[in-house]
């Protein structure tokens, strides 16, 4: 303990990242509850385009950076320390195969997080996740508008109850039934699932799906 003390060793702590995470004062909040660094010095950085110029992202592009894990952290790490190791966890997710898999679906590293955050969005039950994947997907090819509720939901702050056809003429960038193509940026941090589903969608040609009337 004496030489814990003198020489600064620390018993390394786990950071974790899961369930949902919307925006990044979800984000802050998580790692603030968990260590030293305050909820509030992490969203000012989250938020600041100076700081995630660092990255080579603006603050759109956050949840690209992102990947929800558990991770090893000192729990006295800086702001800055702790989005450096989380930029380097999803930089070493990002293997050859995976890169080459995004290459496969016509897509960038970053729009595969993009999509994989309106997966999320739809389904949390990751057995249906490469299906809806590959509705998106399907769309995309052949230039039809995403329509995405999830893109509704992102731009009223996720405060909807219920999205109405009158939510789906909003004036944003975000407005997947307005504008073809991906959104700007991801709408949450997508988990590990949803990035697979969208690198190994199922195959169909399914342009539609619809929810359990019983819900």
């Amino acid at each position: 303990v004496s030489r814990m003390l003198q020489k600064g060793w620390q018993t390394p702590v786990n950071l974790t990242l899961s369930g949902s995470i919307k925006t990044p004062a979800v984000l802050a909040r998580k790692i603030g509850a968990q260590m030293l660094a305050d909820s509030v010095d992490v969203a000012r950085f989250l938020y600041s385009r100076d700081s995630l110029a660092r990255y080579g992202v603006e603050p759109a592009q956050l949840f690209t950076l992102v990947i929800p894990d558990t991770y090893q952290m000192k729990w006295t790490d800086s702001v800055r320390e702790i989005m450096d190791r989380l930029v380097k966890e999803s930089n070493d997710w990002w293997t050859d195969e995976r890169r080459s898999a995004a290459k496969a679906q016509g897509l960038t590293l970053q729009e595969v997080c993009v999509l994989a955050s309106i997966v999320d969005g739809e389904t949390r039950y990751v057995p249906e996740q490469p299906k809806i994947a590959g509705v998106y997907l399907n769309r995309l090819r052949i230039g039809m508008p995403l329509q995405a509720d999830p893109t509704i939901a992102f731009i009223y702050d996720y405060q909807l109850r219920r999205i109405l056809h009158s939510h789906l003429t909003v004036e944003s960038p975000y407005n997947t039934y307005k504008y073809l193509g991906l959104p700007p940026g991801p709408i949450s941090c997508p988990p590990k699932s949803c990035l697979e589903a969208v690198l190994h969608p199922d195959s169909h040609n399914y342009l539609y799906f619809c929810a359990d009337p019983s819900f």
